[in-house]
This record gives structure tokens, C-alpha cells and sequence, in this order.
């Protein structure tokens, strides 16, 4: 499998005269310089220690942690057993009281990034066929009240440094007065069924209608590069508490932006970037200079 993360390390492992091995389908690198070894574990670079890698797989844990050092973060709270999870008790962190709580919620993996497998749940049996299936894919769940979200960014640290800051924007439509959505759109494209839209509307002239609402890249989502100063200090700041926090030296940190302001969604230890890389050459030179950094922090 040729990702493009091992594209860009082959290229800087040949100009800095490292030598590259590469095991399990190129998921595993290894790098040697001057008789010294280091290693690349699919995004994870051998620069942050593996119990904070642990922690930045762990939606629940990350939240509780940062949460203690006083950042406003999307709280993350256990499902807990299957056979419980319809239990009506007085705990306020049940599903079925979470759910009377906050109306809708999110329901995904605990581990992992992908994206995949997240759902919206707004009922009793929608939580029931949500748990179900997450359950069936993967080791625990992880459950969020639903964000109303304004924008969501990704910030890339590196040392200390933010050295990328992009908006994730969702794709969308524009109407033209004439054509439906369904025409309007590839519909195999988009995973629709959460967004409830009529196929057959058609949307006014200048209407946007948005075809996601998951903010991954891999579902579709566009990278805009920030260049608004504040904005960029803002998040900056934000980041830079929760890298602290942790002791982490190379993160990606997903912040978004609600009503309520800033919070933290996730933060993976593993800084994967292809998808921006693949976009043009500014983000494939720009993702280089970050990696080549991560190399040379590696061997420092």
C-alpha cells in the first residue's frame, strides 16, 4: 500500500541520506542514520512518549484529562456494558439520561480516527441500533453530547510550534433554482441518511445545502488554510494548552467552534495529513516541511 505519508518520507530519507526499511506493507518504517534507528508506526513518529499516544487514542480518558486542567473540551463519557445500557437508573452519565439531557448525542469508537462508524442518535432505539453496531466493529464506545458545530479546524504542533492551521469545510450545493439535489449531487459520494434531506428538493437559486456533517476529510471535507491572525492565535493558544498538558511534542489538535467558543474535539498522536498533502503542491510541500522537521526532532 502506497501511502502518500511513505511518498514523503522516502523523498526526505533520500536527501538526508537515511537509510528506509520498510515493513508490513510500508505501515511500519524504519529509519537509520549514523548507526541510530527510529521509527514511523504508521503516522506515529518515535518523538511523544507511547503513554501519551495511549491517552490521544482514548476519547474518554483525553477528555477527563484535559477537562482536569481546565480546557473546554467535547466531553467524552463510557457506554459501559451492552446489557446495562437500557438500564434506567439514577446515575446522570447513562446513556438514557445523557439522552434526556442533551436531546441528540454522538455515538463512536473510542479508539481511533477515521471517521467511520459515527452516528446521531435522537431515540431510545436509535441509541440501541448505534451501540449495536459500533459494538460489533470495535472494542468500547464513546459518547458525546451533539455539537452544534460552527467551524472545526485542524492544528498541527511540532515542538512546541503550530506549523499548520486549516478549517475543515464541509462540502456543499449550491441551487440553481432548476435541479433537485439528487441531480444536483453524486449521491454515492456522501453518506446522506443522517443529513434528512428530501433528494428531490430543489434548492432557490444561491441556497447552500451541506452534504455532510461529519468534518473528516476522508468523508469530504475541504482543507482551507487559515490565514486570519486571530484566528490563528486563538487556536494557537488552545492547542499549545493541550499539547502541555499531555507532554506531546507532535500532535494534531481538532478544535471547533460553537456558540459556546472554542473546545477540543480530539487530538491524535499520529499526525496524519495525507489528505491535505494530496490536495495540491502547496500542501504537499508544506506537509514535507512538517514530517522533515519530525524526522530531524527524531534523530536530535
Amino acid at each position: 500500500m502506497k501511502r502518500n505519508i511513505v511518498k514523503i518520507i522516502s523523498e526526505i530519507c533520500a536527501e538526508e541520506e537515511i537509510d528506509l526499511t520498510s515493513y508490513s506493507d510500508n505501515w511500519i518504517l524504519r529509519l537509520t542514520k549514523n548507526n541510530t534507528s527510529k521509527y514511523i508506526f504508521a503516522y506515529r513518529f518515535e518523538i511523544n512518549k507511547a503513554s501519551v499516544d495511549y491517552i490521544c487514542n482514548n476519547k474518554i480518558v483525553l477528555s477527563s484529562i484535559l477537562k482536569d486542567f481546565g480546557l473546554s473540551v467535547v466531553e467524552h463519557y463510557c457506554l459501559g456494558e451492552f446489557k446495562d445500557l437500557m438500564r434506567k437508573d439514577d446515575n446522570p452519565l447513562s446513556p438514557l439520561n445523557l439522552l434526556k439531557k442533551y436531546q441528540k448525542l454522538v455515538l463512536k469508537p473510542n479508539e481511533g480516527s477515521t471517521g467511520l462508524d459515527i452516528y446521531q442518535v435522537t431515540n431510545q432505539e436509535e441509541l440501541e441500533e448505534a451501540a449495536k453496531k459500533i459494538i460489533s466493529k470495535h472494542s468500547s464506545v464513546a459518547i458525546c453530547a451533539f455539537e452544534d458545530i460552527i467551524d472545526e479546524y485542524r492544528v498541527v504542533i511540532l515542538d512546541g510550534k503550530a506549523r499548520l492551521i486549516y478549517q475543515k469545510k464541509l462540502p456543499c450545493i449550491i441551487g440553481n433554482g432548476k435541479n433537485n439535489i439528487l441531480n444536483l449531487i453524486d449521491h454515492n459520494q456522501y453518506e446522506l441518511k443522517d443529513l434528512n434531506l428530501d433528494l428531490f428538493y430543489v434548492p432557490y437559486e444561491g441556497e447552500k445545502i451541506t452534504l455532510a456533517w461529519i468534518h473528516n476529510l476522508s468523508n469530504g471535507a475541504i482543507p482551507v488554510i487559515i490565514e486570519d491572525q486571530k484566528i490563528i492565535d486563538e487556536l494557537t493558544k488552545e492547542a499549545l494548552k493541550a499539547v502541555k498538558a499531555l507532554n506531546l511534542e507532535f500532535a494534531s489538535i481538532d478544535i471547533i467552534k460553537t456558540v459556546a467558543g472554542y473546545k477540543i474535539l480530539e487530538i491524535n498522536s499520529g499526525v496524519m495529513i495525507e489528505h491535505f498533502s494530496l490536495m495540491n503542491k502547496q500542501n504537499y510541500q508544506l506537509t514535507k516541511e512538517i514530517y522533515q522537521d519530525a524526522i530531524a526532532l527524531m534523530f536530535k
